[in-house]
């Protein structure tokens, strides 16, 4: 996948490079699910909390059409993750060390029958600092 330039991000690959992560890591999207929530949650007890850097828009509206949960913002809060306030937030992007997928963060509540068009949607490269 290096030479990759479209990609698919969704929770599968989000959680692999977490996991992979081993530097520092910043999201930033509409909204998070509770499982991405947990995984930035593991992320800050492995690199620490000023590792971690998650920007979203907390907007009822966000969690209405399902971009993400309150449930997943009070769980970042309860273990001290801070979350930064970006107001019409609508693309994602993850950084993971050399990473950066900039993507389309699907509204849950409004693709009731999501298909393998939405992966047109997402972009991804590897970035290597020199």
């Amino acid at each position: 996948m290096p030479n990759a330039v479209f990609i698919t991000v969704d929770e599968e690959f989000l959680m692999e490079k977490l996991a992979q992560c081993r530097r520092q890591a910043c999201y930033a999207a509409p909204g998070l699910q509770v499982w991405a929530a947990k995984a930035f949650v593991e992320l800050s007890r492995r690199l620490g909390p000023d590792r971690v850097t998650v920007i979203t828009d907390p907007d009822p509206f966000v969690m209405q059409v399902g971009y993400g949960t309150e449930e997943a913002l009070k769980l970042l809060a309860e273990h001290s993750i801070p979350v930064r306030i970006q107001p019409g937030l609508r693309i994602g992007v993850l950084i993971a060390d050399d990473f950066a997928a900039v993507f389309g963060p699907p509204a849950y509540n409004l693709e009731l029958f999501p298909d393998k068009r939405s992966e047109e949607r997402r972009v991804g490269k590897e970035c290597r600092s020199r």
